[in-house]
């Protein structure tokens, strides 16, 4: 079990990266709010800016995924609406530092897997471990 661990992180990262894809790709197309937070994402955060850049080609390609990162990320967002159309600079800031509800932690959960979860699958694949022949065969 203990040689497959850097596989395991691996499919987390990958399945974190497209949860991410999916739900912040949908962000600009939030009704009332969408440029407004995109516009934020693309000045304070670089890593909510490639989400949304990377997902929304995803989300575009599929558009089941589009409807469930947009209904996603509604129910995440939606007590914080008010308080982005009022101040839109605050978008990011509200987004990353507050919990409105179960979905938007989660959400905030998975924002940050991804880098979390990629120097873990450095780690465990330097660690992994290697097999040893002692007697060589020619």
């Amino acid at each position: 079990m203990r040689r497959h661990l850097h596989t395991i992180a691996l499919a987390l990262l990958v399945l974190a990266l497209l949860l991410d894809f999916v739900l912040w790709g949908a962000v600009p197309d939030l009704e009332g709010v969408g440029a407004q937070i995109a516009r934020s994402a693309h000045a304070e955060a670089i890593l909510a800016s490639t989400y949304m850049g990377l997902g929304s080609y995803l989300d575009a390609a599929v558009s089941g995924l589009h409807a469930f990162g947009t209904g996603v990320m509604t129910d995440a967002l939606t007590p914080g609406f008010a308080r982005i159309i009022e101040d839109p600079n605050v978008a990011m800031d509200l987004i990353l530092n507050s919990s409105f509800n179960g979905t938007h932690v989660w959400v905030k959960n998975l924002y940050w897997a991804p880098p979390i979860l990629l120097v873990i699958y450095a780690i465990l694949f330097v660690l992994r471990p290697k097999q040893v022949k002692l007697i060589r065969s020619r």
